[in-house]
């Protein structure tokens, strides 16, 4: 999803403006799901959020580095903030 979502922010279009929060799956890390993967069961797969931070933070610089944003990253909280008014 968060790939999907770095490749529909080089395509946006100009005077767009978008808000985005990503916070951490719950299920993220879970025993039940941890148990599921050494069984090899079918699980979903979770990138870590200092992976998603790079990769949006990558996309902001190599595309949309001349728009306005305000990015924030809460390692705390676990969550990351974006808005931006996309120009070209």
């Amino acid at each position: 999803v968060i790939n999907a979502l770095v490749q529909q922010l080089k395509e946006l279009e100009p005077t767009n403006s978008i808000s985005i929060v990503i916070g951490q799956d719950s299920s993220y890390k879970n025993v039940k799901d941890g148990v599921k993967k050494i069984l090899g069961k079918k699980t979903i797969d979770f990138m870590a959020l200092d992976d998603v931070n790079d990769a949006l933070l990558s996309a902001l610089i190599g595309v949309l580095r001349n728009s306005p944003y305000h990015y924030q990253y809460n390692k705390a909280a676990q969550q990351i903030r974006l808005q931006i008014k996309v120009q070209r």
